[in-house]
């Protein structure tokens, strides 16, 4: 039996013959990044040693981490894919769809249009330029006896980082775009939406890590223009907790909806059943009375059901895990702070 060749709906971005070739690496997959880190950070601390900057075999902790963005934002791109195809799959299996439909939204979720990447790379890539040259000018903690590797490694993170912040965007408004295509939810098997309040939470999650590094990895740029940077930040979060939000809130209105008209539909069938009862007993038939109760008895059970299922599209632990991951970094560094000026 032929093996059925994929539909191809635009042209896939080059970032996927990338991943592709990763996978084809020995060894797991995240070895790979770690490997980027580790590599650019010895080649960083040789040249230091080579041009006295540092005693041989003192490593600056700094040049060692230089490429721990453009490695980490590659690593927030992979396993974003991965975790796409998972959902959406586990989504659209429960969800029913079928047919090109489902094979369409698969594709967008998984293949970034080739034109809009390389020019968003590009953009990022010549603004990475731009803030290396300027931060070499006043950040102490960078290798300046090799510029070469400063320079470009920051304009790849900075040219990544605009990927994946594209790729946040465009898959709120994917998600925003199939929950609009549901009909009718199905608030007694919610799986379908947890897959895709799941992967909404993880790849927000993913984006924690680089956003409290940028003040350990480069204190003197935070030093220097703090209110940028903190503003800069505080913008960015309200705009990815808002593309996070708001589809969800979307699709939580449907749920919304949907429970309200169970519940009419449940409170008139025990309005109706207490009318045969009233109705029974003025006849003085009251043989079937005690079995109508029994009715009344199961209708309100499943009233208290219906109201007690959650009408947000997430389970508790995924929006825990995600406010865990948001605060407890947070934490740390303000008692880090009060401690640091009382110890």
């Amino acid at each position: 039996m032929e093996e059925s060749i994929p539909t191809i709906f635009y042209r896939p971005s080059w970032i996927h013959k990338f991943f592709r070739w990763v996978d084809r690496l020995p060894g797991p997959y995240w070895l790979f990044y770690i490997g980027i880190i580790v590599i650019t950070g010895l080649l960083n601390n040789i040249v230091a040693w080579y041009k006295h900057v540092l005693p041989l075999g003192v490593i600056n902790w700094y040049f060692a981490f230089t490429a721990f963005f453009f490695a980490y934002y590659l690593f927030a791109l992979d396993i974003n894919f991965r975790v796409a195809k998972e959902s959406i799959i586990e989504f659209l299996n429960k969800a029913n769809e079928t047919g090109d439909k489902d094979e369409r939204i698969l594709f967008e979720f998984t293949q970034l249009p080739a034109r809009e990447s390389i020019i968003l790379f590009l953009m990022g890539a010549i603004l990475g330029i731009v803030m290396a040259l300027y931060q070499l000018q006043i950040a102490e903690e960078m290798n300046h006896s090799f510029l070469v590797l400063e320079v470009t490694v920051f304009s790849l993170s900075i040219g990544v980082s605009f990927i994946t912040l594209y790729v946040l965007i465009r898959s709120a408004r994917l998600i925003q775009r199939i929950f609009n295509s549901l009909e009718k939810v199905d608030i007694y098997d919610l799986n379908s939406i947890y897959a895709i309040s799941k992967y909404s939470a993880l790849y927000l999650g993913l984006l924690m890590p680089p956003t409290y590094l940028i003040f350990v990895l480069a204190p003197t740029l935070v030093e220097v223009i703090p209110l940028f940077v903190l503003t800069i930040f505080s913008i960015g979060w309200i705009l990815v907790f808002l593309i996070f939000w708001l589809p969800l809130r979307y699709v939580n209105q449907k749920i919304v909806s949907e429970k309200k008209q169970l519940l009419k539909d449940v409170n008139l069938r025990i309005k109706n059943t207490f009318e045969l009862i009233h109705s029974e007993m003025d006849a003085h038939n009251y043989k079937d009375v005690g079995k109508l109760r029994d009715v009344i008895d199961s209708l309100k059970k499943e009233k208290d059901f219906i109201e007690s299922i959650s009408s947000w599209p997430w389970k508790t632990s995924t929006l825990t895990g995600l406010l865990s991951a948001i605060l407890i970094p947070l934490l740390i560094a303000l008692l880090s702070e009060i401690l640091s000026k009382y110890i």
